[in-house]
């Protein structure tokens, strides 16, 4: 009996060891999610594309003040990055129908494209592929998409 008590032991703390590494996977990738992402910004129509909220969604959200941003002009809003993938990992923004790991893989993608956008070498004048209308796009500044 005491040796099936003690191989049951094991096993749980086999688990318990393999449950503890995912997580630290998982806050390793989150933090170089925050890391990587000092600069960027997304505008309204990121943030739309990116999420699928409606505009006005987004404007309830920053007359709540309850998601992070700043004007960069009279009419031109900007939603920093680093901060909403902070505010969504603590749960203090939440997106209907939208979980908050697909919220967060989803700016994550949209940080990937930017990532590469600005490495890719031979993009003459900067332009990005639009994976949905197979169709070149202007760039906003060094690394941002402008639609």
């Amino acid at each position: 009996m005491n040796e099936e008590r003690h191989e049951e032991i094991m096993n749980a703390i086999s688990n318990l060891s393999a449950q503890l590494s995912e997580l630290l996977r998982e806050f390793k990738k989150r933090g170089e999610l925050l890391h990587e992402a000092d600069d960027v910004t997304l505008s309204t129509n990121d943030l739309i594309d990116v999420l699928g909220v409606s505009k006005a969604t987004l404007n309830r959200l920053r007359q709540r003040r309850t998601i992070p941003f700043r004007y960069i002009s009279a009419n031109q809003v900007v939603y920093p990055y680093r901060e909403l993938v902070r505010e969504i990992m603590m749960g203090r923004i939440t997106f209907k129908g939208l979980s908050k790991m697909d919220a967060l893989q989803r700016l994550q993608a949209f940080r990937e494209t930017i990532s590469l956008h600005c490495i890719t070498p031979n993009n003459p004048g900067n332009q990005v592929v639009d994976r949905d209308l197979g169709q070149l796009s202007g760039a906003d500044n060094s690394c941002g998409i402008k639609t």
